[in-house]
């Protein structure tokens, strides 16, 4: 599960989520420190681990739209057992599919987090579905990399599922700006059209 292509930050949220060990309101509040129990994301329920990446609405809908990307079942919602059995299930195995989904799932539990982080001590807030863009998006371009070149073609086609055609116009233009960056850092004003 840790071996996967998700950035180091992703991988150790993820490996903290999953042994209990985020610093949810539900355990701050254990250690006698005053604060609001409630999720930050819908003011609901009490935040626990559960409830953030399991029950919340707002993880509900970014990982229905991950999922609808990678053309995966639906999450069960009935425990953190029956989850982390869906997660196992997912990652078994040697396929792309695995490969890319330990990533994903990675990636997920990290934006989430930092989603949670962002609106309690910064007081700003994103929508689920850019979000659930970024996860993709930054899980796209890492496997891209990582997957060996006789491979590509069928990665490809897993990610073409993921209909990244509506960030073209976004794309061409963060590359644009890494082209300029490496002319600059190059020297190469030539390069810089």
């Amino acid at each position: 599960m840790y071996k996967n292509d998700a950035r180091p930050k992703a991988k150790f949220i993820m490996w903290l989520q999953l042994q209990d060990k985020l610093l949810t309101t539900d355990r701050l509040a254990k250690w006698v420190i005053a604060l609001d129990l409630e999720c930050v994301m819908f003011h609901t329920q009490p935040e626990s681990r559960n409830h953030l990446f399991m029950d919340c609405d707002f993880t509900r809908a970014v990982w229905n739209r991950i999922l609808l990307w990678l053309q995966k079942q639906e999450r069960p919602t009935t425990g953190w057992d029956q989850h982390v059995a869906w997660i196992i299930q997912n990652v078994k195995g040697r396929t792309q599919q695995a490969h890319i989904f330990k990533s994903v799932y990675a990636e997920c539990v990290y934006a989430i987090w930092m989603e949670r982080n962002q609106r309690i001590f910064e007081k700003k807030s994103r929508n689920w579905e850019i979000i659930a863009r970024e996860i993709a998006y930054l899980s796209n371009v890492r496997a891209s990399h990582a997957i060996p070149l006789h491979s590509h073609a069928s990665s490809v086609t897993v990610f073409n599922r993921l209909n990244f055609s509506e960030w073209h116009e976004q794309v061409k233009f963060h590359l644009g700006v890494m082209d300029l960056d490496m002319a600059l850092l190059n020297d190469n004003p030539a390069a810089i059209t």
